[in-house]
């Protein structure tokens, strides 16, 4: 894959509309092919003169039988979407989902995706978005939901795609431009992990995801960035890391992200560690065919920990924070780790290996026992696609969260709540760790 495409597409991720213009309460009858309008509640402002002027009489008979959900209109010259959150039903997510769920900023963004999910985006060249909203939230959450909505993976590797500037028009309650830049930030965030983990593992390896790491960060003052390589993590007797990169083509790497804001810098940091299996075939301990196919996704958590770091770079944030991500690729070859082998882990500790596919906890342990050791944060978060047993037990919608400081533990659940991208606890008890025990380390 080429390098500079590849990163050419992580910009694309970053920014889905290349122009965006704001404009307080003003309509713009002409200029644009396509109008999106939405409103949390069915309102006469969908009746409004500028619409009606934009109809032939037909038409207008069905605007006046619209009392909520979604209405596709062709126009004399664009075409006009209206969408009402009464009678929306999510699908963003899964079609299970129900949308009264969560905050007033969830169900718009849901709403509002799930809405319009058919509008092929590429075939317009200006797009005017139009919100009647009670509140901010609602307004954050309708534009927070376009933003996901228009990012498409393919469009970042295609030149010939058509990409639209967006105009915002906001009829009762209104963002300013920090308000605006803050959803701007978020978005942000969450498109660059969704790029990256739909990148397949050919392109995306230890080494590309360094690189990508540099290209991404290399303009933010307040992001300094380090990257081990094999040599460095064997220095730190990283072992039990280098064993599940060391049958790869691409050696393993651990990358760490130091932000450090204007004014944070006496604060002590929160560090977030990443899983980031490029691929894992199971090891020698192989995986079925149904079990690989998806498999690129296991460095999903450190994909999670640069949409984190990037909204933190972007958003200003205000507390200091270290990313640390555990880079390798769980490969099969005549030097690849064997059930049996024994290492030594950071900590000090021997470790057998029981079977070579639970290998993302091997290069988590190294990690997060390096940042508790070296750099003494306030806490530790760990992001992880660990593992298929918690799929089996919550279904596919559920985050498994295991911890021991209870008032973050709480504090992570009612933002899940409130976003509605929901977590539910699984236990650690001290018996646990007698299942750990083994007879020859």
């Amino acid at each position: 894959m080429n390098q500079k495409l590849l990163e050419a597409s992580i910009k694309y991720a970053q920014s889905v509309w290349p122009k965006r213009v704001m404009s307080q309460k003003k309509i713009a009858s002409e200029g644009y092919d396509l109008t999106l309008c939405y409103c949390s509640k069915p309102s006469k402002k969908w009746k409004e003169k500028w619409l009606y002027s934009q109809l032939e009489k037909p038409v207008q008979k069905t605007l006046d039988e619209f009392q909520g959900g979604v209405l596709f209109l062709q126009a004399k010259s664009q075409k006009i979407v209206l969408v009402s959150s009464q009678s929306v039903k999510s699908t963003l997510f899964s079609s299970e989902m129900d949308p009264t769920q969560g905050s007033e900023y969830s169900q718009a963004r849901d709403q509002l995706a799930s809405a319009l999910k058919s509008v092929d985006f590429s075939k317009h060249s200006k797009v005017q978005l139009v919100l009647s909203c009670e509140n901010k939230e609602q307004l954050q959450g309708a534009m927070m939901g376009l933003e996901l909505l228009k990012y498409r993976f393919k469009d970042g590797f295609q030149k010939s795609k058509a990409r639209p500037e967006l105009h915002l028009v906001f009829l009762e309650k209104s963002l300013n431009s920090k308000e605006i830049q803050k959803v701007e930030a978020q978005s942000m965030g969450v498109n660059l992990a969704r790029h990256l983990v739909s990148l397949p593992s050919n392109w995306l390896n230890p080494m590309s995801y360094e690189k990508i790491a540099k290209a991404i960060f290399k303009s933010n003052k307040a992001m300094k960035i380090e990257v081990w390589n094999e040599q460095r993590l064997k220095k730190e007797n990283m072992g039990m890391h280098l064993a599940v990169g060391q049958a790869a083509e691409h050696g393993p790497r651990m990358i760490h992200l130091k932000y450090r804001p204007e004014g944070g810098a006496r604060k002590k940091p929160v560090a977030f560690v990443g899983k980031g299996i490029t691929f894992d075939s199971g090891g020698l301990n192989i995986k079925p065919s149904g079990g690989m196919r998806l498999m690129k996704k296991d460095m999903g958590g450190s994909a999670a920990l640069m949409g984190v770091a990037l909204w933190a770079a972007e958003s200003g944030l205000k507390c200091p924070c270290d990313f640390f991500i555990g880079l390798a690729e769980n490969a099969i070859s005549g030097n690849a780790f064997r059930p049996g082998d024994i290492f030594i882990s950071h900590k000090g500790i021997s470790v057998e290996i029981g079977n070579t596919d639970a290998e993302g906890r091997l290069v988590l342990a190294d990690a997060i026992s390096y940042v508790q050791k070296k750099h003494k944060p306030t806490h530790i978060i760990d992001m992880a696609t660990l593992t298929g047993a918690c799929l089996i037990a919550l279904g596919p919608t559920l985050m498994a969260m295991l911890g021991n400081d209870n008032k973050m533990k709480k504090s992570i659940f009612e933002s899940g709540e409130e976003e509605y991208e929901q977590v539910w606890e699984l236990p650690i008890y001290d018996h646990h760790r007698e299942m750990l025990k083994t007879t020859y380390a």
